[in-house]
């Protein structure tokens, strides 16, 4: 029960948007920008979510790398990818690492029951066990991609392409996926509240201005 409950966060589904929809459909541009009163760009925000998980993946094969010094260390320190490549491949990565830790999240209970000796310090305060370091991914994810839908309000780029949890009138969410996604229209009709009280915006105002 647990581990498909675990399946279904990772790959966005329930409460937490599609962390995947939340990012390749963005242009180099706008993975790059970012807000006043917040560090990060999209663009470091999805490296430093491939280091962690990438990181995570490592010491669960028995081969941790080396653990940063600080928390910078797993922080790039430009907001602009260096080309439209490297975003590109920054994309394909954090796909790939999604996927699997999917397939991982997929083992039997007893593997997922598996402890994992501590690489660090920082590491022996909490649960090490596979399914333990799984879910904490899972919620370093869901942490980092609402920041992700927060940034993507603030450039009037949210919906993604393939729909996202929104308080627009449902009739205009729909239009939106049918344009992109025809397959997931019934998924998106299903999410769609049926209120009439009226429902707050998110807090980031639409429309604030961005800093290259």
């Amino acid at each position: 029960m647990f581990e498909t409950t675990l399946t279904e966060l990772l790959n966005g589904k329930g409460a937490h948007a599609d962390p995947i929809a939340c990012i390749e459909d963005l242009s180099t541009d706008l993975a790059s920008r970012t807000i006043d009163g917040f560090p990060h760009s999209i663009w470091q925000l999805v490296s430093h979510m491939n280091f962690w998980m990438d990181y995570e993946l490592h010491r669960i094969a028995g081969g941790a790398q080396t653990y940063p010094d600080h928390a910078s260390g797993s922080w790039l320190p430009n907001s602009t990818p260096p080309t439209e490549a490297a975003w590109t491949q920054a994309v394909s990565e954090f796909r790939d690492l999604i996927g699997r830790l999917i397939e991982l999240a997929k083992s039997s209970t007893q593997s997922l029951s598996r402890e994992i000796p501590p690489a660090h310090a920082q590491q022996s305060k909490i649960s090490s066990t596979v399914g333990a370091i799984l879910w904490q991914i899972m919620a370093h994810n869901s942490y980092h991609v609402g920041q992700i839908a927060m940034l993507r309000r603030a450039a009037n780029a949210w919906p993604p392409k393939c729909g996202g949890d929104t308080w627009k009138p449902p009739d205009q969410i729909t239009r939106q996926i049918v344009h992109h996604c025809p397959a997931q229209v019934a998924q998106a009709s299903a999410c769609i509240p049926t209120t009439t009280e009226p429902i707050s915006e998110a807090h980031v105002p639409i429309g604030t201005q961005l800093s290259s």
